[in-house]
């Protein structure tokens, strides 16, 4: 009589458990998104079978004779499996969402810290490539489609903004910069030390005031010496007005992509760069994740 009070109330905890998980398991399916709801849909049927159907069996075997630990072991094992699964998988979305701990060890090393205008587009190039090689965490905005960029600048940004009003899945409006403030604030909170490239300003204008757009600027040079990431913004005086392109410079140091490189590897190599190194390092493949990691554990183990 004891063992099947204690079943009652058992099974009757895990049948409330059950239900009160998938109720909440469903709300967030319906209002997450991908992948998100994906992973709320896989806890809600844990709950299924973790509570709602293993409860069922517990209550059951208090009331009716017969072998039910079978069946008890098979929704505990089923629940488990799909629970324990689900969570490794978001957690690998996670990390290939928001990155390592080695990235981040390696951005401090080599991302300089504030905002800088570029006017030397085959400079920024060769610029861009080397702190990705160094960082891996990229975040570009631009005029032109991704796989246009990439294969114009040898590079794979982490995150990519298209400026178009056509509805794509990585593009966005020019009149809407807050989402693009929103987006590049949120990288840089996630993955501080990284880089953030913006180009088509012009674009910007056409859409927006330029009062708008400078503001917008500002607001994201700020943001990013809070963060300890750099900002680099393409502009050339060719295309803005003079009156426009004077405030910018007021704001921003112009930046000389060489000079600008042979600086920081001076500093970080702590001597300084051959002619013949500066064109080694920045015309290196930047690193995959795969590499950034055996680079780092390689380095940890001849530390030691």
């Amino acid at each position: 009589m004891e063992s099947e009070t204690l079943s009652l109330i058992f099974g009757s905890i895990l049948l409330i458990i059950g239900i009160y998980g998938t109720i909440i398991g469903w709300r967030y399916y319906i209002f997450l998104n991908s992948p998100a709801d994906k992973f709320a849909l896989r806890v809600m049927i844990a709950f299924i079978f973790f509570g709602i159907l293993g409860g069922f069996t517990v209550i059951r075997s208090a009331f009716f004779e017969g072998v039910w630990w079978p069946f008890i072991a098979l929704f505990t094992i089923l629940g488990f499996l799909i629970l324990a699964l689900s969570s490794l998988h978001y957690l690998r979305l996670l990390y290939e969402e928001f990155g390592s701990k080695v990235n981040e060890r390696k951005e401090k090393r080599y991302i300089p810290v504030g905002g800088f205008i570029v006017e030397d587009f085959e400079g920024v190039k060769t610029l861009l490539r080397y702190l990705f090689s160094k960082s891996n965490s990229l975040f570009v905005v631009s005029r032109r489609p991704q796989d246009e960029w990439e294969e114009e600048f040898g590079v794979k940004p982490t995150k990519y903004l298209w400026l178009s009003r056509v509805e794509e899945k990585q593009s966005v409006s020019p009149s809407n910069l807050h989402v693009i403030l929103e987006e590049a604030v949120k990288f840089m909170r996630i993955r501080r030390n990284s880089v953030i490239y913006i180009e088509g300003i012009e674009y910007l204008i056409l859409y927006n005031d330029f009062k708008s757009v400078a503001k917008f600027l500002f607001t994201l040079r700020d943001y990013a010496i809070v963060e300890k990431s750099l900002l680099l913004i393409f502009v050339s005086p060719d295309v803005l007005e003079r009156s426009h392109y004077s405030i910018l410079k007021r704001e921003f140091e112009t930046l000389e992509p060489e000079k600008f490189l042979e600086e920081l590897m001076g500093t970080t190599l702590f001597g300084a760069v051959t002619k013949e190194n500066f064109e080694r390092i920045t015309s290196e493949k930047p690193l995959n994740e795969k590499e950034d990691r055996e680079e780092h554990a390689s380095s940890e183990s001849s530390e030691t």
